[in-house]
């Protein structure tokens, strides 16, 4: 797990071009394939909608 300090972490989270898209009651999070932080975002966005 990775502890970033706080301006750190919202500079990763918004400079990344994601899309929300809700459809058919799901939502989902469309982010680039080759951003490389992906996986911290995906993980997060997870636990969150669990």
């Amino acid at each position: 797990m990775i502890h970033w300090e706080p301006k750190r972490l919202r500079h990763r989270l918004l400079t990344v071009a994601g899309k929300i898209i809700t459809h058919a009651r799901t939502t989902t999070l469309r982010l680039p394939t080759d951003w490389p932080y992906n996986h911290h975002i995906r993980h997060g966005w997870q636990r969150l909608a669990a």
